[in-house]
């Protein structure tokens, strides 16, 4: 789905805002894209279920993108949290979130985690700590 605001508050003449398909595009907002340059991983987050934001990822092969999938493991614990970007080998991922206070600690609204890529899964978030 092309968000309105987007398409109304360009700042970048250059840059063309458009509708990738719908192995991407969804009914459900979408936003907050990384490209990585490891076999061209895209992934974003989705709100689905009202409040809800998850990470989906698709890669990209000959300039199509694949079906987006939900990423699985620990890592979409949170309900809220957006602007992923991994380490230069894909086996952290850094990300903003807002969980709980019952369920971690948290700092300010919302903290920055890291997750690892162990055994085929996303560990736990780690919070980064205030000085972050």
């Amino acid at each position: 789905m092309i968000h309105s605001f987007a398409m109304e508050h360009s700042i970048d003449t250059n840059s063309v805002i458009k509708n990738v398909g719908d192995s991407i595009n969804s009914t459900a907002p979408e936003y907050y894209p990384t490209i990585g340059s490891k076999d061209s991983l895209f992934v974003f987050a989705r709100k689905i279920n009202g409040n809800q934001e998850d990470f989906f990822e698709s890669i990209i092969i000959n300039g199509a993108f694949s079906k987006a999938n939900k990423i699985e493991g620990a890592i979409n614990k949170a309900p809220k949290k957006g602007g992923a970007s991994f380490s230069k080998d894909f086996k952290t991922i850094y990300f903003a979130a807002e969980y709980p206070n019952s369920v971690k600690l948290n700092y300010g609204r919302f903290d920055i985690y890291k997750s690892i890529w162990q055994d085929s899964v996303w560990s736990d978030p780690v919070n980064l700590g205030r000085s972050i």
